[in-house]
């Protein structure tokens, strides 16, 4: 087995999925030993998980990190927080009297980050699943720098649009995710049926209009998705038969081979990644040197700058991994920090409706609700408008 580049340390991998039962925790798991087979230290993490009770002792009983440590018995695993009933992390914490936050979440994430060459996130239900009030889990991803997303379906009738909103939804953050895993949860794909069919032209509708690399099955999905103690019972019948004697180890080295691609494409190094800061710059910044001209620098020599890939809260991260703390808020042009939430959904809302109308002869609501806060913060006697119409003094008369 040939060993690719060894990675930075504190990689950070997010699985997040289109649903709940779509075999997140399989696909967690499964990555987690393909790591562990190139090398790796690895660590997975549950971040909240709900329908967990707890053990005399405080640990969860039959949690999710059960099958992660089972996947990947050397690896770290943990859930975070856990709440017994069933529900979203939001209803879930409520009824045991938390308040739940993306912030929260994601600095105990990255906390942990580097305690292995790469850790695994898996998030709860779906992308947009509520923590609070008005943060869902796409908010811890946003929080998290330089972190890769993982999406697992069930390639299933019906599919296509969890999918293609779960892609939209994390590109309109910013997010680029890295592959998609697709459960196979039917008949084989080569059985010559409808439901096949459904299941590869779900695949080609993934690649094509999701823009998206796709691992095209995880198909020991029904079979590993129950406890380590033994199987849900609930799997199609050809599974039972065709996996009854198998070794649930040897399903997991399975498992883990079909998504060893995806492993290798995220603990590849980028060019610079691993590169001396002080060599010769990449692309991009000869692009800038050649053609860009900073604020407050001279022109020659021109003065070293540095490529940003990513902004969260108060920190910018750069190509080669590291992140700065930006103390004057972007000459403060982000006085409420990069990515807020509020802000970006505003903006995502107005781009959507109308990005721009010219204000020649035409008015629109977002215009008179402005000047309507203006006018209602003036100092006084500036916050009434004139009742009297403005007189007409231009030398051009309409005919």
């Amino acid at each position: 087995m040939t060993a690719p580049s060894t990675p930075r340390r504190g990689r950070l991998v997010f699985v997040t999925g289109t649903g709940t039962d779509v075999g997140k925790t399989v696909a967690t798991a499964a990555l987690a030993r393909a790591a562990a087979l190139r090398g790796l230290a690895v660590q997975t993490i549950k971040p909240v998980q709900t329908g967990c009770a707890a053990a005399l002792d405080g640990a969860p009983i039959g949690s999710d990190a059960d099958l992660y440590r089972e996947a990947c018995p050397n690896g770290n695993a943990a859930v975070l927080d856990f709440y017994p009933v069933p529900a979203s992390p939001h209803f879930a914490a409520g009824l045991a009297g938390k308040t739940l936050s993306a912030a929260a979440i994601a600095a105990a994430i990255l906390a942990r980050r580097d305690n292995a060459d790469i850790t695994f996130v898996e998030g709860a239900g779906g992308l947009l699943v509520p923590l609070n009030e008005s943060e869902t889990f796409a908010d811890v991803i946003t929080k998290l720098p330089g972190v890769q997303v993982v999406i697992v379906a069930a390639n299933v009738l019906g599919a296509i649009n969890q999918v293609l909103l779960t892609l939209e939804a994390l590109r309109q953050r910013g997010v680029e995710p890295a592959a998609l895993v697709a459960n196979q949860s039917a008949p084989a794909l080569d059985a010559d049926d409808t439901a096949a069919a459904i299941a590869r032209d779900n695949l080609s509708i993934y690649r094509t209009v999701g823009r998206i690399p796709v691992v095209e099955t995880l198909s020991h999905y029904p079979v590993l998705r129950g406890s380590p103690a033994g199987q849900t019972g609930s799997e199609p019948e050809n599974y039972r038969t065709r996996h009854r004697d198998r070794d649930r180890a040897d399903a997991w080295d399975d498992a883990a081979a079909e998504l060893q691609a995806v492993v290798d494409a995220l603990t590849a190094p980028a060019e610079s990644e691993n590169a001396d800061p002080d060599a010769e710059p990449d692309d991009v910044l000869r692009e800038d040197a050649a053609r860009l001209w900073h604020p407050y620098a001279k022109t020659h020599p021109p003065a070293r700058v540095w490529e940003a890939v990513r902004t969260a809260g108060t920190r910018i991260t750069l190509r080669d991994g590291r992140e700065l703390v930006d103390g004057m808020s972007s000459w403060w042009s982000a006085i409420h920090g990069y990515n807020h939430p509020a802000l970006q959904a505003a903006l995502r809302e107005q781009i959507a409706t109308m990005p721009h109308v010219m204000f020649g002869g035409l008015t629109h609501s977002p215009a008179t609700t402005l000047a309507r806060r203006l006018v209602d913060i003036a100092p006084p006697g500036a916050s009434a408008a004139s009742s009297s119409p403005i007189p007409d003094r231009s030398p051009w008369k309409w005919r």
